[in-house]
């Protein structure tokens, strides 16, 4: 997956200051609002690459269960929407 920054200049300032890097684990948080309902999961990743518009991550569990369960339930609410 990757994370693409909306301002590659302010991204790069905080580089050092939250010491991003190849190799570093995170928790990324998914979130969604439905009919007024907010539905979250939290997947763990590792960075993979840091580059100036974003960074690239990998999930810890290869198809992480969480991530299907938000998607599946994203696109019951949404049908129209082309979620892969």
């Amino acid at each position: 997956m990757f994370l693409a920054f909306p301002d590659p200049d302010a991204a790069k300032g905080n580089f050092e200051g939250n010491l991003v890097r190849t190799g570093k684990h995170l928790t990324l948080l998914f979130a969604i609002l439905i009919n007024g309902t907010r539905h979250q999961c939290q997947v763990r990743a590792r960075i993979n690459r840091v580059t100036e518009s974003g960074i690239a991550v990998e999930f810890i569990n290869r198809n992480p269960w969480q991530l299907a369960e938000l998607i599946d339930l994203f696109s019951r609410a949404f049908p129209e929407t082309d979620v892969d």
